[in-house]
């Protein structure tokens, strides 16, 4: 029975997957370590935002589902901002998942980080879709410095 649900949900991602590829996206992003799946697409990574933090930038990262199942866990690494990663958590959970074709955003000071709004960079999305199946793949992304 289980194996049955597996192959129905890895059916329906794959369908999901299918039709949204048809569409227009809004953000241009280059995948560049991939698993099977890819479930989240990021729309927009905006900063430094305003006030500005003189300890580091802060930004934005808005992320949508464009499957037709929910995102129960979900966040976001960058790796090449500083000293450290920077990892963003998003708000969902079981009880409060992303709904397909939803969008979600996550904050962060990046203390003692830094960017260049010309140069991309791997951004690690990582998360469980309803029914357990995990994703983790590493898209490119700009920064994009907000107009005043």
């Amino acid at each position: 029975m289980k194996k049955g649900i597996g192959i129905v949900v890895i059916f329906l991602i794959v369908i999901s997957l299918v039709l949204v590829s048809c569409g227009s996206s809004k953000t241009t992003t280059t995948t560049t370590t991939t698993t099977s799946i890819q479930p989240v697409q990021v729309t927009a990574v905006s900063g430094p935002l305003q006030p500005i933090n003189p300890g580091g930038p802060t930004i934005q990262i808005t992320l949508q589902n464009i499957t037709a199942l929910g995102v129960t866990s979900l966040s976001a690494v960058f790796t090449n901002l500083g000293p450290r990663d920077y990892k963003f958590d998003f708000p969902v959970s079981d009880d409060s998942p992303l709904r397909p074709m939803a969008s979600t955003s996550a904050t962060q000071t990046l203390i003692n980080g830094s960017f260049n709004n010309d140069v991309s960079y791997p951004l690690t999305l990582e998360g469980t879709l309803q029914g357990g199946l995990k994703f983790n793949y590493t898209v490119h992304v700009k920064i994009a410095a907000l107009s005043n």
